[in-house]
């Protein structure tokens, strides 16, 4: 009753470091008033339905895998038997600072059963072929980003300071109560990125940095 009422496992920031700078969550199994509020939300946009093609009872996760499996060749994967076992219902899009110029993206899914995990997400990066994509399990979440070292430094830091943890983080989250299907965090720390992004805009509109929009815009 207590992991129905109140979700199931724990939230993507307590996988992330305290260092991430921004992050997007995604909660698949909210509490149970989050739900029936998630639903009432839903009902107001009947054509979200229609547009998407889903049922009240399909499992959101195989549409997604579903997605990604047609962008690459991944017909020999099955979700119930490949995927399912192993994926959790929570999962997260962040960007992280590592002490480096810019900080590294990262991917934070729940798993249910590590080395499962690390078999069927193999194939899914296999048979989709993403570059610049590496991967590190945990016990809990398993986290992807640009590169193999990035991956584990943002795992290890989930373990050692995780953003669960930082007062910023709590504060702000506490403001808006329970936690939802959808969150959005943004750490102040985002502001010295926004900076030097706005600046190399503003250079490049006015033709000192070689016309045009910066690429990584």
């Amino acid at each position: 009753a207590y992991a129905y009422l109140n979700g199931d496992g724990p939230q993507p920031a307590e996988a992330l470091p305290a260092s991430t700078v921004a992050v997007v969550s995604v909660d698949l199994d909210p509490s149970a008033g989050q739900k029936i509020a998630a639903i009432r939300a839903i009902r107001k946009f009947p054509a979200l339905k229609e547009s998407l093609g889903l049922e009240a009872d399909d499992d959101l996760r195989e549409y997604v895998f579903d997605k990604v499996a047609e962008e690459g060749d991944c017909a020999g994967l099955d979700f119930d038997e490949d995927v399912k076992p192993w994926l959790g219902k929570r999962a997260a899009f962040a960007i992280v600072d590592l002490g480096d110029e810019d900080p590294a993206p990262a991917i934070a899914l729940q798993v249910n059963d590590k080395a499962a995990a690390a078999k069927g997400f193999d194939a899914i990066v296999e048979c989709t072929d993403p570059e610049d994509f590496a991967y590190a399990v945990g016990d809990d979440y398993l986290i992807a980003s640009d590169s193999a070292e990035h991956a584990k430094a943002i795992l290890d830091g989930g373990r050692s300071e995780p953003l669960a943890g930082d007062a910023a983080y709590q504060k702000w989250t506490g403001e808006t109560g329970d936690p939802g299907v959808l969150n959005f965090y943004v750490a102040s720390s985002a502001a010295d990125y926004a900076v030097d992004f706005l600046d190399d805009m503003g250079s490049d509109l006015l033709g000192f940095g070689g016309g045009g929009l910066p690429a990584e815009g």
